[in-house]
């Protein structure tokens, strides 16, 4: 097996068609105590090579996964997958399989390929697929532990994307899924994280504040964003120094206010989250949240939509920039749309954009949808880019319109522009050509209502 994983190395999506091709027929492939033990060294017969050890951790987090009855490779038909009783009773069956195999042996494997950041994703993640209960039946609360301590440790050692992900998946499962002493202690492990996150944080924006290099700050940022991307971080006591120093500090690098500002919307998001979920609502908590809201739009309004175009009108790079600031005042204008809010206690958080913010963000989303693909900022860190300007821009209009967030008459006539400018549907990605139906639509309906109306 290895040496047919060998010929795809370089091709892990490959590799894993591979794997799944063959998992049924090879029952090498679901024997965790002989691939935990090459991969800790316990054969000396058998020397593994740094590209083994790869393959051979891809193979094991696949078929663990496998075992379990989810997906590695995605389906043709995209039918939710249906499993009789008895084959939920293998896939349970398997699981428990897995969890006594790996459970002392696991912390080991963490531990020794903790800085590989091409291994620790793949090995982070098998934790999901375990029954968190044997640890506590077993008497092995130690190792459970350990191994959350290790992808801890992981989080704080690691800046990509795939990694950071993948902790906080890891940690979240230990938190949800686990039980009395356990529990309690994964609880403990994550409010560690949230106080160390929140300390090197509010270090890092010092050090930059007096000179310092700014990586240590978009790495800590970059790990914030993804903890705030599946829950609530308590970052209210650094909100307001955030948007301060946004405002002091004009020549940071575009990634860093990228991160910024991702991170200052979503802790906008959970407040009113929070607040809709919440029975009662105090005045306070409106004020603060009424604050926090003004402040993003303050930067993101009166600054960026501003500056930007100015830049970009110069020959400057920035659009990674641009882009992000026109999805994220999308997005804040869909959360505090008038309409959310009217008639309700919660009235006063109801926003609509005036006249002339709405011309500057379409003059800035209009200079993106102009940028080609080909264009677009060589040098930016791809890793969070999902999709090009374009599609990101279409979407973001599209969500307005479907929302109904922003003045229809300041939007239609540009949009129908764009459409006429900018290609077919056959020229983007199928998300984007969704979002230029749903703009066909909506105003062929606008259309109509005109018409009826004169």
């Amino acid at each position: 097996m290895l040496q047919i994983l060998r010929e795809f190395s370089t091709d892990q999506i490959l590799s894993t068609y591979v794997i799944d091709d063959v998992w049924e027929y090879m029952d090498a492939m679901k024997d965790w105590k002989c691939i935990l033990s090459m991969l800790l060294d316990e054969n000396p017969m058998i020397e593994l090579t740094d590209e083994d050890a790869t393959n051979l951790i891809r193979l094991l987090s696949a078929s663990v996964k496998k075992a379990v009855g989810e997906r590695i490779v995605p389906a043709t038909d995209n039918r939710k997958q249906y499993y009789s009783k008895a084959q939920r009773e293998m896939m349970e069956n398997n699981r428990q399989d897995v969890t006594i195999s790996m459970m002392k042996r696991y912390p080991q494997l963490l531990r020794k390929f903790m800085a590989d950041k091409g291994k620790i994703a793949p090995l982070v993640d098998i934790i999901t697929h375990m029954n968190l209960e044997l640890y506590s039946l077993k008497r092995q609360e130690q190792h459970f532990k350990t191994v959350l301590q290790l992808v801890k440790e992981a989080f704080c050692k690691h800046g990509e994307k795939d990694i950071l992900r993948g902790c906080v998946k890891a940690i979240n499962f230990c938190n949800t899924e686990s039980r009395g002493e356990l529990q309690d202690f994964a609880q403990n492990k994550l409010k560690e994280l949230d106080d160390e996150l929140i300390a090197k944080l509010k270090s890092a924006m010092r050090e930059v504040a007096n000179g310092d290099d700014e990586y240590s700050l978009l790495v800590t940022l970059k790990r914030l964003y993804e903890l705030q991307l599946s829950r609530s971080v308590p970052i209210e006591s650094l909100y307001e120094e955030i948007g301060g120093f946004l405002h002091r500090l004009s020549n940071l690098d575009d990634e860093v206010v990228n991160f910024l500002l991702l991170n200052m919307y979503l802790h906008v998001a959970w407040c009113l989250h929070s607040i809709i979920n919440s029975g009662t609502v105090s005045e306070a908590s409106l004020s603060s949240l009424t604050a926090k809201r003004n402040s993003l739009f303050e930067h993101l309004e009166k600054y960026y939509l501003v500056t930007l175009p100015e830049d970009q009108g110069e020959g400057k790079g920035g659009n990674q920039l641009a882009c992000r600031v026109c999805t994220i005042l999308a997005e804040m204008w869909c959360l505090f749309r008038q309409t959310n809010f009217a008639s309700t206690k919660l009235e006063c958080l109801g926003y609509s954009p005036d006249e002339s913010t709405l011309q500057k963000f379409w003059k800035l989303c209009e200079q993106q949808l102009n940028i080609s693909d080909e264009t677009e900022d060589e040098e930016v860190q791809k890793e969070y880019v999902e999709e090009t300007n374009r599609d990101a821009i279409m979407i973001a209009a599209a969500k307005l319109i479907a929302t109904d967030a922003v003045p229809k008459v300041s939007i239609w006539f540009t949009l129908l522009n764009w459409l006429g400018v900018y290609g077919t549907l056959d020229s983007v990605t199928p998300l984007a050509s969704s979002a230029k139906l749903l703009i066909y639509g909506k105003v062929a309906m606008q259309e109509r209502a005109l018409l009826i109306y004169c």
